[in-house]
């Protein structure tokens, strides 16, 4: 299925140059192949099984599965002079 309309001199009549057409037809050559639908757009999250998105799973993807977790001690027994 070919989506786009045919080319025509209206599609180059601001381009100044033959470089500047050169590059516009070898641009429009290459947007002929790409294949188009007429099927609507989704968007799915890949980092899901369902494709759904949830702020837990951008959590999981950035960070992984770990959960920050502090290695010190609690600065409360430095406070009280013991080390809890």
């Amino acid at each position: 299925m070919n989506l786009f309309p045919q080319l025509d001199e209206g599609d180059v009549k601001d381009m100044q140059t033959v470089e500047e057409i050169a590059s516009f037809v070898v641009l429009w050559d290459l947007l002929q192949a790409v294949p188009l639908s007429s099927s609507p757009d989704t968007i799915v999250w890949r980092w899901m099984t369902n494709g759904e998105y949830t702020a837990k799973s951008a959590y999981n993807a950035q960070f992984g599965k770990q959960r920050w977790r502090a290695s010190t001690s609690s600065p409360l027994g430095y406070y009280c002079g013991a080390k809890i």
